[in-house]
């Protein structure tokens, strides 16, 4: 079983978390709103990807996330 966890970015800052309701709690977000999103997305000025922990990440192509 893989692990995926949420990057988060907004400018400089960076945030990784395992659920998707803890981020929701932390900033005030609406949870069955963002549920239903596909990644990469952006909502409020951040970029939301999904990633594998511990695993060698692919890169980012240009223009994902708009």
């Amino acid at each position: 079983m893989h692990k995926r966890i949420i990057v988060m970015a907004k400018g400089q800052q960076l945030e990784a978390w395992g659920s998707l309701r803890k981020i929701c709690d932390a900033h005030g977000f609406n949870y069955n709103t963002l549920k239903n999103y596909s990644y990469p997305f952006v909502y409020r000025g951040w970029v939301f990807h999904r990633v594998l922990f511990n695993q060698p990440s692919q890169p980012i192509q240009p223009g994902e996330g708009k």
